[in-house]
């Protein structure tokens, strides 16, 4: 861990900061970016934005994808975007130019017919927003996003000429891959030349000590960190719950229970039968032997 990631624990993603800081260097200079950044669950993809906007003190917008009741929230990232813009600049939305904007925050009714003239003014605010300097707009957890917010990513990747702008979005890798109309909006989206793909990976050997120290805010022991690095593979929020649960004296952490069941609940009768060979076989076990 360096000195500046030492006060928050967060450890690694050297080149996933340098390839958001030189993002940032380009946009100062007037050549805006789109990164889509993309991982497992708990992998750190929120917490590398939050960490780059940490290190650098750049304006960051985030506006997530929701989903409520199994359907997403059309528009759900730039309503939370708006909001934040109308608390810190509360002037610049009454702006006649952003009018489309303020109607559709109040209305929220988003339709296809106004979309061409609510992205325009997107694309207007943003260039006001990155006239202070450069700016990320984070758009998290892309796989829950309606068809207008995929729309309005591809929007601004296609659009995005000389604003002072990083366009960061985030999703789920294993949510992606089992969405076929997912994958090929990722994919078109990847070929666009404003856009850089940034995989996120789970933590070395070495990371994992030095964050499961950070959380213990002690040494941690090699027996304790192998046994994290086993179970965990590196995922740095795995990573912190099982060492919270092991100075809690719990074998396995109760929100890590809940996300498994979550996931378990969606495999039928059959698949859950393998996975529970495995679980007794263990991770190394090889194919003929499960079979």
């Amino acid at each position: 861990m360096d000195d500046v990631g030492a006060a928050t624990g967060f450890v690694g993603r050297v080149d996933e900061l340098a390839a958001v800081q030189r993002a940032l260097d380009g946009a100062g200079e007037g050549r805006p970016s789109v990164l889509v950044v993309s991982g497992d669950a708990g992998i750190g993809k929120s917490s590398l934005i939050v960490e780059a906007t940490r290190r650098t003190g750049v304006r960051t917008l985030t506006g997530r994808c929701i989903p409520m009741g199994g359907e997403s929230i059309p528009l759900a990232p730039l309503g939370e975007i708006l909001r934040h813009v109308r608390r810190r600049d509360p002037e610049l939305l009454s702006d006649p130019a952003f009018g489309p904007l303020a109607a559709w925050l109040d209305a929220r009714e988003p339709s296809r017919d106004s979309t061409a003239a609510l992205f325009d003014a997107v694309l207007a605010m943003l260039a006001r927003v990155g006239e202070h300097g450069p700016t990320i707009v984070a758009i998290e957890d892309l796989h829950w996003a309606d068809a207008l917010s995929w729309d309005l990513v591809d929007f601004l990747a296609r659009n995005l000429v000389d604003e002072h702008v990083v366009v960061v979005v985030t999703f789920r890798t294993d949510e992606v891959a089992t969405d076929a109309a997912h994958r090929r909006r990722i994919g078109e989206l990847g070929r666009l030349p404003l856009v850089t793909r940034l995989p996120i990976s789970g933590l070395s050997a070495g990371e994992v000590a030095a964050r499961v120290s950070a959380i213990l805010g002690r040494a941690a022991p090699n027996e304790l960190v192998e046994r994290i690095a086993a179970r965990g593979q590196g995922n740095p929020f795995f990573t912190q719950e099982l060492v919270v649960a092991h100075e809690q004296g719990q074998a396995i952490p109760v929100v890590l229970l809940d996300l498994i069941a979550v996931e378990l609940s969606t495999l039928d009768e059959r698949a859950r039968w393998v996975l529970g060979a495995v679980s007794a076989l263990g991770t190394g076990t090889n194919h003929d032997l499960l079979a």
